[in-house]
């Protein structure tokens, strides 16, 4: 979509970290550790702010959404705000990603709050993964 700067959202389904069981990876969205998902360590990366977080319980399962705003300079619109959404199913990890861009931070923010945080949050409540 694009006219409101641009929205992408992208599904992962990954195996969990190594050495990483399924209680502790939930366990630790289950409080504010979940904002770790919010973090970069690019370099091009700066400004991050972390607008909201919360967990949740979804059919059993423990899930999280962390949503940030960042500059990243290495992309040709660097203003940012990416929502992360995390659930921890029996086997897997599903992560649902979704980023706004535009011009600069601020304009990416505003577009966010008016127009395409809702719109995430709707694509966001939708997600459900197998059991």
């Amino acid at each position: 979509a694009g006219f409101h700067g641009a929205l992408t959202c992208m599904a992962h389904r990954n195996d969990y970290p190594q050495g990483t069981t399924r209680a502790s990876f939930a366990a630790g969205i289950a409080t504010e550790r979940r904002e770790v998902f919010c973090k970069h360590d690019k370099k091009t990366i700066s400004d991050v702010s972390i607008a909201s977080s919360h967990s949740f319980t979804r059919n059993g399962s423990q899930g999280a959404v962390c949503t940030a705003s960042f500059t990243d300079s290495a992309e040709k619109s660097p203003g940012r705000v990416q929502s992360q959404l995390m659930i921890a199913a029996a086997s897997k990890v599903y992560v649902l990603t979704c980023i706004t861009e535009d011009e600069d931070q601020e304009t990416a923010e505003y577009e966010w709050s008016t127009f395409w945080g809702e719109t995430v949050r709707r694509i966001q409540d939708s997600f459900n993964v197998p059991d």
